[in-house]
């Protein structure tokens, strides 16, 4: 297990405001909690406190997705507009043919990485959404799809997502999952909280939470660590669940596990299957480990920090004291690799991202603009690049390392897999500020 002076220094170490973590090992609970929930209130974080689970939903929404489909009231290879008609997107071909399936596995390859400020019409927002691939052939995380899916959900079930999450999640789980802020009543929660102008300290975000159409893509859903941990034993203890364990498309990013499930992520690099799922939103952030042949459970939600390391580092710790197995690390430079620099240099872009890759002084550099397509995007300078191989690249930010995937050698270097979102090459001179 991990107790409160290792937790905290662990988190003293990642300038997290305030955490919590939790385990479960053949049903029996804890939980350590440290730091703040609030720093303009000083409210200190417990177990009790309520996050803000991100794209956790995302394996929420799959498992709901699940059982629609044990009970036979779906199927993973329904076309997606004989359940919603009025679906599509630019391609005709593609409206046709991308399943549920397709939308679990982030292989509908319809360019909707999109995160709105407001709560669009996410099926508006699509119909003009360009095709960055055949569906089913690639991998590139999406969060549209996950909103078309929890439309599939309510058009299925009746009601709300919200009814949905309540009466297949929580009620299962007993315990308190919400996308319904209002239910959380007198309970604490935690506040976001993101870096401040001077590049170091943390403040409060002054946005809550996400709009209600992002819903079952992860803007909205709030639980404490015990409801975390709930629904990862509902996964060990449903057999129908297991279903949602099998392979279906390799992703190429070794910080994050190699395999594409169904609606969850697998990593093998611990010696034992896991289970897993991520989230971030709005300066909160959720984490979810599930170990079947351990019978066991990690979660970890957490405020401000630089969680994609520290997650790693509390891992690390429960997995070699609780289970006596070894965690990953993160993947590491190599500074012996040769590559062709020239390959990779270019712009690439979707709607949500794109990376312009450059030579300075004999090395690769890369600038990110992230909402690339919205009014007002935001650039992220040319940062140097660190080769891990000759295929992925790390580079520096805020603390950890964004991810390049790029094409084997012997294939076209025409797209990079950044952050786990496919961006095809540009032609040249694009701008990566907007389309050009």
């Amino acid at each position: 297990m991990i107790d409160h002076a290792n937790f905290a220094a662990l988190c003293d170490r990642h300038d997290m405001v305030g955490a919590v973590v939790g385990w479960s090992s053949g049903g029996t609970r804890g939980a350590v909690g440290h730091g703040v929930a609030d720093l303009a209130t000083g409210d200190a974080v417990s177990v009790e406190t309520n996050f803000l689970a991100g794209s956790v939903t995302k394996a929420m929404t799959a498992t709901i997705v699940t059982q629609l489909v044990t009970e036979g009231r779906l199927s993973l290879d329904d076309r997606v507009v004989d359940v919603l008609a009025e679906f599509a997107v630019a391609d005709p071909g593609a409206t046709a043919n991308v399943t549920v399936r397709h939308l679990l596995t982030h292989t509908a390859g319809f360019d909707g990485d999109i995160w709105p400020d407001d709560n669009i019409d996410i099926l508006t927002h699509l119909s003009d959404a360009a095709q960055l691939f055949a569906p089913g052939s690639f991998f590139s995380y999406d969060n549209a799809s996950y909103a078309v899916l929890g439309l599939i959900i309510t058009r299925v079930l009746g009601g709300t997502f919200e009814s949905a999450i309540d009466q297949h999640i929580a009620g299962p789980c007993n315990a308190l999952i919400t996308t319904d802020m209002t239910k959380l009543d007198q309970r604490p929660r935690a506040t976001g909280h993101v870096r401040g102008d001077d590049g170091h300290s943390f403040e409060p975000t002054t946005v809550v939470e996400g709009p209600a159409s992002m819903a079952a893509a992860g803007a909205r859903t709030w639980c404490a660590i015990d409801g975390l941990l709930a629904f990862g034993e509902m996964h060990l203890r449903t057999p129908e669940l297991a279903a949602m364990r099998k392979r279906q498309i390799v992703v190429p990013d070794p910080n994050n596990g190699g395999t594409m499930a169904l609606g969850v992520f697998l990593d093998d690099r611990w010696g034992t299957p896991v289970v897993f799922h991520d989230g971030g939103v709005n300066g909160q952030s959720a984490y979810l480990r599930i170990m079947p042949e351990h019978d066991a459970v990690f979660a970890l939600m957490s405020t401000g920090g630089v969680p994609q390391c520290f997650h790693r580092d509390v891992f690390r710790s429960l997995a070699h004291t609780s289970l006596g197995i070894t965690a990953p690390q993160r993947a590491q430079a190599n500074s012996t690799i040769v590559v062709d620099r020239a390959r990779y240099v270019g712009t690439y872009g979707a709607a949500g991202i794109g990376v312009e890759v450059s030579q300075r002084q004999g090395a690769l550099v890369a600038a990110l603009t992230f909402g690339r397509t919205s009014s007002v995007p935001h650039t992220i300078e040319a940062i140097p690049l660190a080769a891990v191989d000759d295929r992925v690249f790390l580079m520096p930010l805020d603390g950890r390392d964004f991810v390049l995937v790029f094409p084997p050698p012997a294939e076209p270097c025409d797209h990079v897999l950044a952050g786990m979102r496919l961006l095809p090459r540009l032609p040249a001179h694009s701008q990566l500020g907007g389309i050009s």
